[in-house]
């Protein structure tokens, strides 16, 4: 019984689809086990790169690549503004 719930779990981990936020995260785990540090934009951009290789087998184009780099740009911006938005909530409540 013991053996088949392992089994279970190894393939829920396996097959388990990841948000994007996600696999930021366990990106910034894997540069960090390198000894990398980089900028949270940074790690969505290779994050979201890689993922634009690997489903286009490794067929992409400028314009891609530039609609990515863009996207990153903007989900950075949107979550800059709420970190703002969230330190002055939390100063209004204190």
């Amino acid at each position: 019984m013991k053996e088949q719930q392992e089994h279970f779990i190894m393939i829920n981990l396996i097959f388990k689809k990841m948000n994007h936020e996600e696999k930021i995260n366990y990106m910034r785990i894997a540069a960090g086990i390198c000894c990398y540090s980089f900028k949270k934009e940074h790690l969505d951009l290779l994050v979201s790169l890689y993922e634009l290789v690997t489903k286009k087998e490794g067929k992409t184009n400028v314009d891609e690549i530039v609609d990515v780099e863009l996207a990153v740009k903007e989900r950075e911006k949107e979550r800059l503004k709420n970190e703002e938005i969230n330190k002055i909530n939390k100063a209004i409540i204190e």
